[in-house]
């Protein structure tokens, strides 16, 4: 059963999405203005929750729900009535089903071996509403308990108003024995009341004292409370992990599912709540029509409530995006079923390989519950992680993807979940590329880890988080045998504190508990975005001088995929490496003003700063900003200030590297005279909206437009 902590820290879930079936839906009828000759035929998704505690009716560690079960295998099994409204929505795909899927998932590798058996390893179904393209085959389900909404079950057997008689639904389509309605929700305002009475609102039908129903131990706590801006939600397993929302409008009962699946990001579930995701974003509105009985409808049974729910939605969406990420997911949405092959079952499920029970608040923050093994298509020593997919990052793994051999596995991180999609959609054909949450997960399963990180916050957090950090999931690797060497590097412009402390703290895990297994190194780059795009960085490396002969160059094998292998430099011990290129960067800044302020004299003074430029460049003035990403417009192809001084090195960041320079300075008793002025141009120039976050060499614009 799930019990939530004294703490209440949650607990997180895994989701995969499931084929359930495919439906073709005329454009005009479900979204206003639409193209009444154009008809999309679309998903009706379901998806597979697991829940990290141990199922009610059967052995295991796993609790897997089922919400919503797609369109049902055999077209004959709907009700009599309902025929003619389903040949309407012809084409329709029923292979797979959402059992089909759960047996045999979305790779051609599953085919041979079941795995998940829906007649005895789905414990819950929770169902969105009961129209025909969600309720599915129940009767592949014999042993599983079903949910619904409030009055669900007095829908079907006696109908609700002149739009959905009883006659369109199989009466006995759900186990009287296993199906549990959630409690009534409170009475809306709001000019709904009609909405929620008889003769059109189906009763509730209370769940009989002999039920079957085999539930997480909470459910007679189950009751509507407010949870961020959601009105009506139901903690359904009382530990944070699923909750159940109410979102009438569409059809009696109907609900939406918020499952929570890291510390960082929630999916919300919405079900029916509407048929296309420009009305959720408020692109579009709601299609109406002609009921036939001189009135005007929409596919919802409550149009206006229908409405309300989509606002409560944005609202409660809102309120959860101030602190963490939210995708929305829609049962027919085509376009996200495109982009999110991965996450289909079976999606690889991390757990700990731990011989032992971790601590609750490990448990909690990772998701995981037991000793269960990672399963992975590559050994650790083949298993390589990156994580921070930014302006950097991005580009730098996808040149070390590109350079990997088919035999390696990439495992990648980060915050944003649309930097993850596209890079999984972009890498297919290549190497194979896995997602995962956290650093702790990318220790348990990979020998080497890279980080391109944007922050000291970001690397403390990544490496030091007791509960999520990359030394923690070193020490829970190696509890299952002997440690495997391991190499973790970050590849960022780090303030050296920071990088110091994060060697420290690695040089003593490793030395207590890992038998000197761990090896920290800072690898910092230079090229900026250009040179990560191009995989022509320069590498400035700092390793601890033991076992820098075997790690230096274990190091340079996946760097040179990235850069320039003659260009990846050993420049000593840990954090050397990020004081070369500190001092580099302090370097440039520095040259970027004063190139620019040359630059802007000749503009001035009437001369061609092209052939300036040429002059410049062959003679003592020659500088890495003339030569290779010159300030002025038009002077150079392909470099920032020929595109608006977009895509380069923000002038925010140069501005940050050259007070770390500075910093440096100060505390090595380094005497430093052009920093002061330099400083102070960035900032000036950073004030006015015109120059910031553009690329820095924005400050030649800055001067040519400013007055003497």
């Amino acid at each position: 059963m799930a019990v939530a902590t004294e703490s209440g820290s949650p607990v997180y879930v895994t989701i995969s999405a499931l084929d359930a079936g495919h439906i073709t839906l005329p454009d005009h009828l479900f979204v206003a203005g639409g193209n009444p000759e154009l008809r999309n035929t679309v998903p009706s998704l379901s998806f597979l929750i697991q829940h990290p505690s141990p199922p009610v009716s059967r052995s295991g560690n796993i609790t897997n729900l089922v919400f919503d079960l797609g369109v049902k295998r055999d077209l004959s099994g709907y009700a009599v009535a309902q025929q003619p409204h389903v040949a309407l929505r012809e084409p329709i795909i029923t292979d797979p089903d959402c059992g089909a899927s759960l047996r045999k998932g979305v790779s051609d590798k599953n085919q041979d071996k079941e795995l998940l058996n829906p007649e005895k390893e789905v414990d819950l179904v929770i169902l969105s509403h009961v129209h025909w393209d969600h309720i599915g085959t129940p009767s592949d389900f014999p042993s599983t308990t079903f949910v619904v909404g409030s009055g669900t079950l007095d829908l079907m057997r006696n109908g609700a108003g002149p739009l959905y008689p009883a006659e369109l639904f199989n009466t006995d389509e759900l186990p009287a024995s296993r199906t549990v309605e959630l409690p009534p929700v409170p009475n809306h305002d709001g000019g709904f009341e009609k909405y929620y009475a008889k003769p059109n609102a189906p009763a509730h039908t209370p769940t009989p004292a002999d039920t079957q129903a085999k539930l997480p131990s909470l459910t007679n706590e189950w009751s509507w409370q407010p949870f961020s801006g959601f009105p009506r939600t139901i903690d359904f397993f009382g530990d944070k992990s699923v909750y159940v929302i109410d979102s009438p409008g569409h059809l009696h009962g109907h609900v939406n599912l918020l499952v929570r699946i890291s510390e960082k990001k929630y999916v919300y579930l919405g079900g029916d709540c509407c048929h296309d995701t420009r009305i959720l974003s408020g692109e579009k509105e709601i299609a109406e029509y002609d009921d036939g009985r001189g009135g005007i409808r929409s596919v919802h049974v409550h149009t206006g409530l229908a409405k309300k729910t989509l606002a409560e939605i944005d609202e409660g969406v809102s309120q959860l995006k101030r602190n963490v990420d939210v995708e929305v997911v829609l049962a027919h949405d085509k376009g996200w079923r495109e982009r999110n092959r991965h996450r289909f079952w079976p999606v690889e499920v991390f757990k700990t390989v731990c011989p032992e029970p971790i601590s609750t608040s490990q448990n909690q923050k990772r998701g995981v519950k037991g000793t269960t093994l990672i399963v992975m298509s590559s050994s650790p020593a083949d298993t390589i992680a990156f994580i921070g997919l930014g302006v950097m990052g991005y580009p730098m793994a996808k040149n070390l993807l590109s350079g990997l051999g088919p035999e390696k596995t990439l495992l990648i991180c980060d915050v944003s979940t649309e930097a993850l999609d596209r890079f999984v959609k972009e890498a297919e054909g290549q190497a194979t590329v896995q997602v995962i949450s956290n650093g702790f997960e990318a220790t348990i399963v990979a020998d080497t880890i890279i980080t391109m990180l944007p922050g000291s916050d970001a690397v403390k957090s990544v490496y030091l988080d007791p509960d999520t950090g990359i030394l923690a999931g070193a020490v829970a690797a190696a509890k299952s045998g002997s440690p495997s060497p391991k190499l973790i590097m970050e590849c960022g412009t780090i303030e050296t504190d920071t990088i110091l402390a994060v060697a420290k703290a690695t040089q003593e895990v490793s030395t207590s508990k890992l038998d000197g297994s761990l090896t920290f190194v800072d690898a910092p780059v230079s090229g900026g975005p250009m040179g990560a795009q191009a995989g022509t960085l320069t590498f400035m490396v700092g390793c601890p001088p033991t076992v820098s002969d075997t790690v230096f160059p274990v190091a340079k094998s996946y760097l040179k995929h990235m850069g320039k292998e003659k260009e990846t430099f050993l420049c000593g011990d840990v954090g050397a490496g990020t004081a070369f290129k500190v001092i580099n960067n302090y370097l440039s800044a520095i040259t970027s003003l004063a190139a620019s302020e040359a630059l802007n004299i000749g503009t001035k003074a009437g001369l061609d700063v092209k052939l300036l430029t040429d002059v410049i460049n062959a003679s003592g003035g020659q500088c890495w900003v003339t030569s290779k990403s010159n300030p002025v417009p038009g002077v150079q192809e392909n470099v920032p200030s020929s595109r608006g001084y977009n895509d380069g090195f923000r002038i925010e960041l140069c501005a940050k590297v050259l007070g770390m320079g500075s910093n440096l300075a100060k505390s090595v008793g380094a005497r430093t005279v052009l920093d002061g002025p330099t400083l102070e141009a960035f900032h000036e120039a950073m004030a006015d909206e015109r120059y910031r976050g553009k690329d820095a060499r924005v400050v030649y614009k800055w001067l040519n437009e400013s007055h003497r």
